[in-house]
């Protein structure tokens, strides 16, 4: 081919560049109806923000750009008879997971573009997961990527009722805005993406949710994923990405009926068998006698010996009290150890220290310093509440927060 033939076709490319998207579908200049789900960045699974997330985006390409409307409604918070909402959207500057996966939360304000937000009444109501409670969608996010169309979005999602419990709320209701940030994933099947005539057609229709979805991955391959039915922690409760990920990697068990049992204090002898769990502690190994309050028979018996042998765990005496509420002083004494024999490495986070600190014994106050440095404990309102107990669902957050 000649120089002349190369610049004629340079020329015609350049003219129908911003015409026709490549990659996920070719696709012409219009406004698009497409499915789109919030999924995790580090598992196959939802994200925490996906009850929120209207199934159907709406995406107007035109001159080598995509416009991208997501739409979302309040979070229902279960038993806490809460309701959140998704304040904040960041779309990453780059698409490479490995990238993106580096940076942390200091990192967002440098490395993403915040989606614009709209208050929209769309007049119509969705029944949100597994609770029969109507509420509208009230807000929409906007944000432009140029060519080629991609199938995942890396964001960063801040959920207010989220911030709170991971950074606490003050006593006149101020809270830290992105102590709960969250890396997700936006999926768009472009398979099956519906062109409309009029771009004031492309509004999201009522959907409701199944116990599994289905979606096209980047690799055009269709993935079924089978979301855990537990009866007591709904898809629209604040903790089922969490209880959905530690039952999903066997950490945790449910009960014979069913249930999660968020809001029940954990034990001691129960922590120390999840933990058991994540570092796949060979049973067997562990036979025999440990504590005299510890029966070898009880399911608990290995992974106290394991802990007793790996000096897990502050004890005085002979006894190990396995049935007694674990502490928040407890679980960081524990969870210090545990990340140093097991070699996991963790991000420095920002930590100003606890008001309360005098009130934390002094066997346990190292460990509770190296954790919250590390972001794997937070206190609320400044304090640490070092003899508070630690409940089901809070377990499974700071597990997933560390292992997800």
């Amino acid at each position: 081919m000649n120089k002349k033939m190369l610049s004629i076709l340079f020329a015609v490319l350049l003219v129908f560049q911003g015409t026709v998207f490549a990659d996920a579908g070719s696709k012409e200049d219009g406004t698009y109806n497409i499915p789109v789900r919030l999924w995790n960045f580090h598992s196959d699974m939802p994200s925490m923000g996906d009850a929120a997330l209207r199934k159907t985006a709406k995406v107007e390409l035109k001159d080598g750009q995509a416009t991208y409307t997501i739409y979302t409604s309040q979070l229902v918070f279960g038993k806490q008879n809460m309701e959140g909402r998704v304040t904040d959207f960041f779309v990453y500057d780059c698409n490479d997971k490995e990238k993106v996966k580096k940076l942390t939360k200091n990192d967002t304000a440098k490395n993403t573009e915040k989606a614009v937000e709209t208050s929209v009444d769309l007049g119509e109501m969705n029944t949100v997961g597994k609770i029969k409670k109507e509420v509208p969608f009230d807000t929409s996010f906007t944000f432009i990527k140029k060519a080629p169309l991609q199938n995942e979005v890396y964001v960063a999602v801040w959920v207010d009722a989220m911030d709170i419990i991971s950074g606490g709320q003050k006593e006149d209701g101020s809270y830290e805005k992105g102590a709960g940030e969250q890396k997700a994933t936006l999926q768009f099947d472009w398979d099956k993406a519906e062109k409309v005539a009029d771009k004031n057609e492309a509004e999201p229709q009522t959907d409701t949710k199944d116990n599994t979805q289905e979606v096209k991955d980047s690799a055009t391959e269709t993935t079924t994923v089978e979301k855990l039915e537990v009866k007591d922690v709904p898809q629209n409760n604040w903790a089922y990405p969490a209880v959905n990920f530690v039952m999903q990697k066997g950490y945790f068990k449910g009960g014979s009926d069913g249930n999660f049992m968020p809001d029940d204090s954990i034990t001691r002898g129960q922590f120390l068998t999840v933990l058991g769990r994540i570092a796949d502690v060979d049973k067997a190994k562990f036979a025999g006698m440990s504590y005299s309050d510890v029966k070898e028979s009880e399911y608990y018996a290995p992974y106290v010996k394991w802990s007793k042998e790996n000096a897990l765990c502050h004890i005085d005496g002979d006894q190990f009290m396995p049935n007694q509420a674990l502490t928040r002083e407890e679980m960081a004494y524990i969870m210090d150890k545990f990340i140093a024999l097991t070699d996991k490495k963790l991000d420095d986070a920002t930590f100003t220290g606890f008001n309360d600190d005098a009130q934390i014994s002094d066997w346990a106050k190292d460990s509770v310093m190296n954790i919250a440095k590390k972001g794997v404990i937070k206190g609320s309102d400044g304090k640490f509440d070092p003899k508070g107990k630690f409940t089901r669902a809070q377990v499974a957050q700071v597990l997933y927060n560390i292992y997800k």
